[in-house]
């Protein structure tokens, strides 16, 4: 048994309460938005008292709360949801209100950091016919028809909202129905085209998509007002006579729909696996190919990207990283043009620093008598590399006197000397050493162009170590 906590943003969902009570679940809080006006849940759960609530500090969980369920449009709701998941309770989200622009999305961030378990709820009503639907054959055509109440009774229009919000109910069905279950993108709708006829404004007289692709069969989709109590036609073609179901055949579909989707939440807490929220977004990406194809007025393409919170960092860290290497590749090009062109450095000075042949200030003692400790090393590592190069030793004298000079100069040839090694004479050298400037230059150019790609790198290495990435609820056991 579940112990709910609900959180609405209409009037108690008798229906989804029913079903807690008739499952032997328990509905143990209410919480509903300020906007909403408070009421019973239901019959079967008098003794609740719902509160209000603005903010997610608002909600008092109780300790013994199992999980929750979710049903409403309003943003602050799922702001609360999000809370309470990051919490680590389980969410059961009813998707009834989803439209091209609703809150329901935001919850996706919360679903790819696997912190919880997140469930989506879907009831057209259809969910359970179809799901046991025995065909003789691979399905060649699917025509369905909605018939619903009109925004005004003098008057048979839809609200353009309400359209979208059964279409993201039915394409989920639909969907499973002409792909046998599979959800793969490769097996799933190409093209949308949708036709709104008798539109004005944000209402019209009747819509009718058209789902196509090569590897399913084409389906229609319509709905349209009525004065008379809502009802639904659905037609099968599969090699042989069509198959035709009504709703007055399955008067029971929609609180068949909501037990099924309860007693699959109850199976996923348990750690089975579950349909996750990828169900979400294909009928979102649908739905807005819909909105597209309705504003175009021709048939468009169903782009499947990755709507969400990750893929527009990825999106943008692929932007950045491609920003980088290009900032790299033309600043080398720069910097090396830079330094054929401003060096002042001779080939003799050059040679003798990349050897590392220089003898500099910080090599000699204070007094500038002698070589200083780093001095003497600096000198045993050049007769190391005495026969490795040809370079000149190169004392430079910007810092100290000549007799100084002379005197350091006779302690690195009696070094060299003792090592026995050859052309000692004709490699010291005592000048200037110019181009110090430059040098420093040089570095801070090369941290400039190279200093960005760096730290990228150093930043991917970061968010791998501290972000493991998400396990699919499908796929995966989540731990609540």
């Amino acid at each position: 048994m579940l112990r709910y906590l609900l959180l609405t943003g209409e009037p108690a969902p008798l229906l989804w309460c029913e079903a807690i009570a008739q499952r032997g679940d328990a509905l143990i809080a209410v919480y509903a938005l300020d906007s909403v006006p408070l009421s019973a849940p239901s019959q079967s759960h008098p003794a609740i008292v719902a509160r209000h609530f603005s903010r997610p500090e608002d909600i008092d969980v109780p300790q013994d709360c199992d999980a929750v369920l979710i049903a409403g449009s309003d943003p602050r709701l799922f702001a609360a949801a999000r809370q309470l998941g990051l919490a680590g309770l389980p969410l059961l989200v009813v998707t009834t209100h989803s439209g091209p622009t609703s809150a329901l999305f935001e919850l996706i961030s919360l679903w790819e950091e696997g912190q919880t378990l997140l469930v989506p709820a879907f009831s057209s009503g259809l969910e359970q016919v179809t799901e046991h639907l025995a065909l003789n054959g691979p399905l060649e055509r699917i025509e369905f028809v909605r018939d619903v109440e009109s925004t005004d009774s003098t008057r048979p229009l839809l609200a353009e909202s309400t359209v979208h919000r059964w279409f993201f109910q039915d394409v989920r069905w639909l969907t499973r129905l002409a792909t046998n279950g599979s959800v793969s993108r490769s097996g799933s709708w190409e093209n949308v085209q949708a036709i709104w006829t008798g539109k004005r404004g944000n209402e019209l007289a009747q819509g009718m998509v058209t789902l196509s692709g090569d590897h399913v069969p084409e389906a229609n989709w319509s709905i349209r007002p009525t004065a008379s109590a809502p009802c639904w036609t659905l037609t099968l073609w599969s090699g042989g006579p069509p198959v035709v179901l009504t709703s007055s055949e399955h008067a029971k579909g929609l609180t068949s729909d909501i037990s099924a989707a309860l007693e699959q939440f109850a199976d996923a807490v348990q750690g089975k696996p579950n349909r996750s929220w990828n169900d979400v977004l294909q009928c979102g990406h649908l739905l807005a190919a819909v909105q597209r194809s309705a504003q175009r007025q021709r048939k468009v393409p169903v782009h499947f990207e990755e709507v969400s919170e990750r893929s527009q960092f990825k999106t943008q860290m692929s932007a950045i990283g491609c920003g980088v290497l290009l900032w790299a590749m033309f600043g080398i090009i720069l910097m090396l043009a830079v330094a054929g062109t401003m060096d002042p450095r001779d080939r003799e000075q050059r040679t003798s620093q990349a050897a590392g042949f220089v003898l500099s200030e910080a090599d000699f003692s204070a007094d500038a008598s002698s070589l200083s400790d780093s001095g003497l090393s600096h000198v045993q590592q050049i007769a190391d590399d005495w026969s490795s190069t040809t370079a000149p030793v190169v004392f430079d004298t910007t810092a100290i006197d000549s007799k100084a000079i002379e005197r350091c100069q006779q302690q690195v040839r009696k070094i060299l000397e003792d090592k026995n090694l050859a052309g000692i004479d004709g490699r010291l050298i005592a000048r200037p050493v110019t181009g110090v400037w430059f040098e420093r230059l040089i570095f801070f150019g090369w941290v400039v162009v190279f200093g960005p790609l760096a730290f990228f790198l150093l930043a991917q290495l970061l968010i791998a170590a501290s972000h493991p990435g998400r396990h699919d609820a499908g796929e995966a056991t989540t731990t609540t």
